[in-house]
């Protein structure tokens, strides 16, 4: 005889509860496996970072938590593999990344004050605590920093002394011709510092610029940034083509250029994230000379994961 079929669930309390219990299944965002490390007995053991992803709907919100794993092995063999306390929700964090020798971690975070503004942090940590804070909104040398999975990264040189991850552009600032000047207001005399201050473009507020479309809205004009975790200093690169938009990038072995994947903005930015067939192609850009040279041919698929 035939099994019975599975009978549906009509009850709208009965529904909400199911859905409720299946939102608390997590899914893997991210894993990080770390260097080995042997033990005075001669065993060795890895960490195992990962992120997760989780619907919280009291919230009505999407949260990431984190979770360590420790495994020991033999280098053919796991011996014993296990989870390392509890998990713990990551508040703010956009993008991170371990050094190559896991014993620095770049952290790039979003925070919202009283007003609802945004501002961005990019944060070195070693094993103890936070050594280095950059906030990057009040610096104003880029717009916000990619985030995505088409053009973000976040890269550590193999010295561990620079951070490389894309932005978009700095735009000028823009305002309508009917605004009022303050300097217009004022006494008329001028220090020179003033004067030193670009002018915002008059007219231009609306000015349409087109992004990439759906998921990759406001991402028009990503550019190529380094950061000097001693000296705090940002720097954008400069000899990008400007009919690319670079992204997926990493550094060369010996740390004198950055590898990158460049899409053509020509026929159009749009849509990209749902029909990535577009015209690509892989850059390096010489740091120490400037020179941008092209790596392959067109129709590139790379991530360099």
């Amino acid at each position: 005889m035939a099994a019975e079929a599975a009978q549906p669930i009509k009850n709208i309390k009965e529904i909400v509860s199911l859905y409720r219990d299946l939102s608390h299944y997590p899914t893997l965002y991210s894993a990080t496996v770390g260097p080995d490390v042997t033990t005075q007995y001669g065993g060795k053991y890895c960490n195992i970072y990962t992120e997760w992803t989780q619907r919280d709907l009291d919230r009505n919100e999407q949260v990431k938590f984190c979770r360590q794993y420790i495994v020991f092995h033999d280098n053919n063999t796991i011996v014993y593999s296990g989870a390392c306390g509890n998990s713990c929700e990551i508040k703010g964090e956009l993008l991170s990344k371990e050094s190559l020798s896991g014993s620095l971690k770049a952290v790039l975070r979003d925070t919202t004050n009283a007003k609802g503004e945004s501002t961005q942090f990019l944060e070195v940590w070693d094993k103890n605590c936070k050594i280095k804070s950059i906030n990057l909104t009040s610096l104003d040398k880029h717009g916000k920093v990619y985030e995505d999975d088409q053009f973000g990264c976040l890269s550590w040189s193999h010295s561990e002394s620079h951070l490389l991850y894309i932005a978009e552009k700095k735009r000028p600032k823009t305002e309508s011709f009917f605004q009022i000047d303050s300097k217009n207001l004022g006494s008329g005399v001028s220090d020179g510092k003033e004067d030193a201050i670009p002018k915002p473009i008059k007219g231009d507020q609306f000015v349409f610029h087109e992004d990439w479309g759906e998921g990759l809205v406001n991402k028009s004009v990503p550019v190529l940034c380094v950061m000097d975790i001693e000296s705090g200093n940002i720097s954008v690169l400069d000899g990008i083509p400007e009919y690319v938009s670079p992204g997926q990038a990493f550094w060369s072995p010996d740390d004198t250029g950055v590898v990158f994947v460049g899409w053509w903005h020509s026929p159009y930015r749009l849509g990209l994230k749902y029909c990535p067939n577009r015209r690509s192609a892989l850059f390096f850009v010489d740091l120490t000379g400037g020179k941008c040279e092209t790596l392959s041919t067109d129709f590139l698929f790379f991530h360099p994961d």
